[in-house]
């Protein structure tokens, strides 16, 4: 989502089109995949191997396609564009026409711009059912605050080497922030989503109504992420999951609360979170 922001705002910046290579789910496989086509209403229209071939070259297949970006600039095709460092990068502006983006581009700096084209491209297709429209109704009912609440475990904690650069949020910082919104409203009501639900059952004391969603997994699990949405406020684990969870809510006057430390690695995420999130 944030590669796909980050090249919508280069697009039309310049005012032409985007295209998404996503050659590379076909040879590595994680979470569901692919997904945007599927979820969200954005105009995402996938490069041919030949759009790729044409701006990286001989490294137009995914093997060497990963070594480009170890290459000295001066010996890389101009037409491809590496991000240089995890903060925001300013010369994503010198960016012209026939570019391939390649990077994470993890911070809002980059498409803040075009925040109303970026919320229309990540509206949701298709209407919510079932339980998901309860748990919806149960969000926007009157006499409660909403406040999601995201605990990320899954490969943070199955992988040693995701764990070793990643790490997890500890349950200090969600208790620290539950009661944060507890002393701040009346009437909080947390909705807790993760993909361990059984874990934070038995670990992370509530002492306030909330509701544990953990029905939607595998192809649904993106329904968690429109759910955190609908919240009014957000209490986030070191995901980009619930980062964006958080981001759609188009509420100015919500209150977002994040780990000061995002990762345990030694990288910069000064620009990571917007200037009115809060590190706890």
């Amino acid at each position: 989502m944030f590669q796909y922001a980050n090249g919508r705002a280069c697009a039309m910046r310049l005012g032409t089109g985007l295209r998404l290579d996503i050659s590379e789910f076909k040879v590595r496989l994680h979470h569901q995949g692919y997904e945007l086509s599927n979820i969200f209403n954005g105009p995402f229209e996938v490069a041919s191997a030949g759009d790729v071939r044409k701006l990286v070259g001989y490294f137009s297949s995914q093997r060497l396609h990963r070594l480009v970006s170890k290459i000295p600039f001066f010996l890389r095709k101009h037409s491809y564009v590496q991000e240089p460092f995890f903060e925001y990068w300013d010369g994503i502006k010198g960016v012209k026409n026939n570019s391939y983006l390649s990077g994470y581009w993890q911070s809002e700096k980059y498409f803040d711009q075009f925040r109303a084209q970026i919320i229309k491209d990540f509206s949701f297709k298709d209407s919510l059912e079932g339980l998901n429209a309860s748990i919806a109704a149960q969000i926007s009912s009157d006499g409660i605050v909403p406040i999601s609440l995201h605990v990320r475990r899954g490969d943070y904690v199955s992988s040693s080497k995701t764990q070793a650069y990643h790490g997890t949020c500890s349950l200090d910082y969600y208790q620290r922030a539950i009661y944060y919104f507890s002393d701040k409203f009346k009437n909080v009501h947390f909705f807790v989503f993760s993909d361990d639900p059984v874990w934070v059952k038995k670990n992370l004391q509530i002492h306030f109504p909330h509701t544990f969603v953990s029905h939607n997994a595998g192809n649904a699990s993106f329904k968690d992420m429109r759910l955190m949405s609908l919240c009014n406020h957000h209490i986030l684990a070191n995901s980009s999951f619930s980062w964006w969870g958080a981001w759609l809510n188009q509420s100015p006057n919500k209150i977002v609360i994040a780990p000061i430390h995002w990762f345990l690695a030694d990288i910069n995420t000064k620009d990571l979170l917007p200037s009115s999130w809060i590190r706890l």
